[in-house]
Parts: C-alpha cells; structure tokens; sequence
C-alpha cells in the first residue's frame, strides 16, 4: 500500500511540473569535455604471435599482447573476445578461443593492459611450439554488451555484424 502511496505521489508531482504552454529557453554553451570514456568497440587488426615463451613447470606456451584499451572498468564488468584464424586467404575462418583440436587447447587470460595468450596439452604432456598464429582481439566496454544481451559472442561473423567492425 505504501508503494501505491509513493507512485500516485510521483504522478501527482510529475503532473504539476509540466506544463505544455511552457516553452524552451535558449541554449546555452556547451558545457566542458568530460573524462574520457571507452563507449566505442575496439577490434584489432589480426595479430601474429610468433613470439612463445614456454613454462617447464606448467608445460605451456605463452604469448603476451598489449592492449592499452583494455582498463579495469573493462576487466570487470565488459567483455573480451580472442579468435584465432584457422584458415587464411580471402575468406579467413575465425573461430573463438578457447579451442581444443586434438590434444592442443588454445586460451587466453585478459587484465589491466593486455591479454595472455596459451597453449597447452589436455594430457599434459610436453607440447610443441605453436609456430605462428594469428588472433584477433575484440574488447566490449560494459554498456554495449549490456545493450546487445541477446548476441553470440561466440560467434565471429554475428559479433562482428553488430558491433559493425571492418574485416
């Protein structure tokens, strides 16, 4: 009841308030430049990694890549996308990390500047060197992602229709 109270209290008010015979007065100047934010996408250019450091304790290849765009308001509540391209030429096949083929997993850890990218043996054995491997990072701030709930992330081809990027 209370909250029935308090509803028909705010129509009552809103109702005084406006009056349509008011009219706008005159614009002001614009007011100053705010912080600066991350409202827009950011998708990188493919990137080679060919640069792998192995760790003996946990029988990995790393590949570290600097994203400055990635901040702690992105680590904590945007999103952050890795595809790796499996097959080049005009029309490349770009398919979301992590991804296991055979043995091989390939993943990736995200934080403040940049993105950690692994590989690894399912059966930890001793893996070979990955070679070289081309991704393509996609960084989502907080309220777009929240804008788009319904999209596949997943999936490359429709994360790239919405968020409107180049090839």
């Amino acid at each position: 009841m209370k909250k029935l109270f308090y509803l028909f209290f705010l129509l009552a008010f809103t109702s005084c308030t406006i009056n349509e015979s008011d009219t706008p007065g005159p614009i002001g100047p614009p007011g100053p430049a705010g912080a600066p934010g991350h409202t827009n996408v950011v998708s990188t250019e493919p990137i080679l990694l060919r640069n792998w450091t192995y760790n003996t304790q946990y029988r990995w290849f790393a590949a570290d890549v600097n994203v400055p765009e990635l901040t702690p308001d992105i680590v904590d509540a945007g999103l952050v996308m890795v595809y790796q391209q499996i097959n080049g030429g005009q029309h490349p096949v770009w398919i979301p990390l992590p991804d296991t083929y055979g043995n091989v997993t390939t993943n990736y850890e995200f934080y403040d500047g940049g993105i950690t990218i692994y590989t690894f043996n399912v059966d930890n054995t001793i893996p070979l060197a990955p070679g070289e491997k081309v991704i393509r990072i996609v960084v989502i701030p907080p309220g777009l992602k929240k804008a788009n709930p319904n999209t596949n992330w997943h999936n490359f081809q429709e994360a790239k229709a919405v968020l409107k990027l180049a090839d």
